[in-house]
């Protein structure tokens, strides 16, 4: 729903403040200088509402300037600056891990520019993480395959949107879903370079679809200012715990061969940011209790040695979070040791450790971990002929010199199947904890809805609010 059109709910009344309490507003700066447009259209705050939980407008149909100056927008700029610090959003209706900012005179609600750009070109993903978004919600919850699913930008609609923002310095060209499964994506980077010559543009791709031909045209023409490759493991069996479908050898062959067509073209460089006309690469590897030993730490390290890019471990929580590395422990602060490697939170790990200080559960981590053990059963039965052709990649060692074969994307038809009860029952919990989470937040007490009431929602789902198709969606 838009903005624009005055459909969206009134936000609640903000928090009131203790007594005392002159500290700064803690703002989400994101709502003051960036925007996040969804490969359906839709315009959200940022990352953090995955689901589109408060669309602010749509691209096909709304100018970006009378959204982000809209009173939507306004609202929720105007009642961040007014409620008491704290990290619960009400745009999500949850805590936010990004609301850690203290407001000062900087933040102006009379004129503020939009100079970050997160642009999700699909919702496609060529893997089968078991607790991704792409897995979890978009192929589950039946509103969200509507929504979410299967969804992709045109390339003159990217563009449009990029030509809507005269003050932008930086793009990030990912969300949910592979980038370079959209097959504009060279196009459209080569367009920004000579619209936007300034702006920095990043992505965080798994690797695995990239071809030879966008290889050589971002290390040459250096299209990409940072690319960050999401490979969680050393060896070929702990990459494909987690990254099912994959395989270990293409995705680290591709980010070697961009690292030597870069240095190849005079474009490499190691660390971020860099000279314009560079390309920064970087190994993200999330840490999984599979993947988080000594020696295969000491292998990961060897081989980004042996091809000079940093890595950096993602510390996370939830479904197989590494048990050794603990946000702040002495364990976490060895992986900083070469000082080639860094250390950086994921959300869900950062909003847990924030949460647990102030003696908080986060009861929205809790209830997404509810369906682990089913869903990485079903993602791994369905996934069981993909995980095999990533294995037999594996042991080919030519397969890192592969180009990326257009069998390897599921067909529209087949990506929405399976596990959609699984879903609805999730979707039903969270409905029916709604009042109860709303009550801690308001600091009174209320009553926590039976167990029993919480399996009598599973099917209850008709009676929510139904996020219809719209028109304007466009796929391949």
């Amino acid at each position: 729903m838009s903005s624009v059109g005055g459909l969206l709910e009134p936000l609640p009344a903000p928090l009131p403040r203790q007594r005392g309490d002159a500290s700064a507003p803690m703002i989400c700066s994101q709502v003051f200088d960036s925007i996040s447009i969804h490969a359906n259209g839709d315009i959200v705050c940022w990352c953090v509402d995955v689901n589109g939980q408060r669309i602010y407008g749509n691209v096909f149909k709304d100018r970006i300037a009378d959204v982000w100056h809209g009173p939507a927008y306004r609202e929720i700029r105007d009642w961040l600056l007014r409620s008491r610090p704290d990290s619960w959003c009400p745009a999500i209706d949850r805590h936010c891990p990004l609301r850690v900012v203290p407001a000062t005179a900087d933040y102006d609600r009379s004129a503020p520019r939009i100079k970050i750009l997160k642009l999700e070109p699909v919702t496609y993903c060529n893997l089968q993480c078991p607790v991704c978004p792409v897995e979890t919600g978009f192929k589950q919850v039946p509103e969200l395959r509507e929504t979410r699913g299967q969804k992709l930008l045109p390339l003159n609609v990217m563009l449009d949107v990029v030509a809507q923002l005269p003050d932008l310095e930086l793009i990030e060209y990912f969300d949910y879903g592979e980038p370079f499964i959209h097959r504009d994506t060279v196009a459209f980077l080569r367009e920004v370079r000579r619209m936007r010559p300034g702006c920095r543009i990043v992505t965080n791709t798994n690797g695995m679809v990239m071809t030879p031909e966008q290889i050589r045209a971002i290390a040459t023409e250096s299209l990409l200012d940072r690319v960050v490759f999401s490979i969680d493991g050393a060896t070929a069996e702990s990459y494909r715990k987690y990254r099912i479908g994959g395989s270990f050898s293409k995705a680290f062959g591709k980010m070697k061969a961009l690292a030597d067509a870069c240095r190849a073209a005079g474009t490499h460089c190691k660390y971020s940011p860099g000279l314009p006309g560079s390309v920064q690469i970087t190994w993200q590897y999330i840490l999984f209790e599979w993947n988080d030993s000594d020696e295969e730490l000491a292998l990961a390290r060897e081989l980004a040695q042996s091809i000079d890019v940093p890595i950096e471990w993602i510390i996370t929580s939830g479904y197989g979070a590494s048990k050794r590395f603990l946000h702040g422990s002495a364990e976490a602060m060895r992986l900083m040791d070469p000082p080639d490697f860094f250390i950086h939170m994921a959300a869900n790990a950062d909003i847990d450790g924030r949460l647990k200080e102030r003696g908080i559960e986060n009861i929205y981590t809790k209830d997404v971990d509810i369906s682990t053990t089913d869903a990485v059963r079903h993602v791994r039965q369905r996934g069981e002929g993909a995980e095999a052709r990533g294995a037999e990649r594996d042991r080919d060692p030519d397969a890192a010199r592969e180009a990326f074969a257009e069998s390897d994307v599921p067909a529209p038809d087949a990506l929405h199947r399976t596990r959609s009860a699984i879903g609805e029952w999730i979707a039903g919990i969270r409905q029916s904890t709604r009042p109860w989470r709303r009550a801690m937040r308001m600091g009174f007490a209320r009553s926590v809805p039976k167990a029993d009431s919480l399996f009598a929602r599973k099917n209850s789902l008709q009676a929510q609010k139904k996020f219809p198709a719209r028109p304007h969606e466009r796929r391949f």
